[in-house]
């Protein structure tokens, strides 16, 4: 059972949603091992992924973080939206990350993930305090459509992190955008486990 609770916190409000599951968990994915998770979501087999990248994937999709049968279709529609006739698949535009240097420099790439109830809760409530919007019985239709444009704008959410190397796609990583820190931070970790991406 779920509740959702509005609290008035003066000029803003925040959302509150308790479940039977402690702390949102998704127990769909927790009841199941990491290979068990990675086998079930199904994703492409046309691209790599590191064990890092299927370790994070499986905790945060555990957490609530993230929605891995978004990722999992995100890659069916890319792989069927560019295959040629030949059966080969068309390279595609890789979105490099911009950010300081010593982050370029890893030449990394990066789409969007669908949020899970969890991540995407925070960014609403964020949005909420940010704006000073109290939720009321006459602007309650309006706030969804403000914030999904708030959030396109400025690209909250989580992306997946990967590398494109000889016309393959390497999955690295999960993050929240504009996380560079974490990104110097764990840049060390793809090198280690994929040298020859880096090379």
């Amino acid at each position: 059972m779920t509740d959702i609770k509005i609290t008035d916190c003066g000029d803003y409000s925040q959302i509150q949603i308790t479940s039977e599951f402690p702390e949102g968990k998704s127990m769909q994915y927790a009841e199941l091992d990491q290979d068990t998770f990675i086998s079930k979501i199904k994703l492409p087999e046309v691209h790599e992924y590191t064990d890092y990248f299927k370790k994070r994937l499986y905790q945060l999709s555990i957490d609530g973080i993230v929605k891995p049968e978004s990722l999992a279709q995100h890659h069916r529609n890319l792989e069927q939206d560019n295959r040629l006739r030949s059966g080969s698949l068309k390279r595609s535009a890789a979105s490099e990350i911009l950010g300081s240097e010593e982050i370029k420099q890893y030449a990394l790439c990066h789409h969007r993930i669908s949020d899970g109830r969890e991540s995407f809760l925070k960014m609403l409530n964020h949005f909420l305090k940010r704006q000073k919007i109290r939720i009321t019985s006459q602007n309650n239709h309006f706030i969804y459509d403000a914030f999904t444009i708030n959030r396109m704008k400025y690209e909250a959410g989580h992306r997946v992190i990967y590398k494109e190397f000889q016309g393959k796609r390497y999955y690295l990583d999960i993050c929240e955008y504009g996380n560079d820190e974490y990104l110097k931070q764990t840049a060390p970790k793809y090198i280690a486990e994929s040298p020859m991406l880096f090379s």
